[in-house]
């Protein structure tokens, strides 16, 4: 995600982190980047290689 996608988006994203794993969801299956920017074709572009390696285990 962008770290420009609204003040909250970032903190709900880390709540949301820490509760999967509290809930036993193995942290090896979470993947949470925050980049400089907002979220976009160009970030998506940027980052598609390593989303797309991580989501199908390349």
């Amino acid at each position: 995600m962008g770290d420009k996608e609204g003040e909250e988006m970032v903190p709900d994203t880390e709540k949301m982190q820490k509760l999967l794993e509290k809930s036993g969801f193995p942290s090896k299956n979470i993947k949470k980047i925050v980049v400089e920017g907002k979220h976009n074709e160009t970030l998506w572009k940027k980052n598609f290689l390593e989303v797309i390696t991580f989501l199908f285990n390349l």
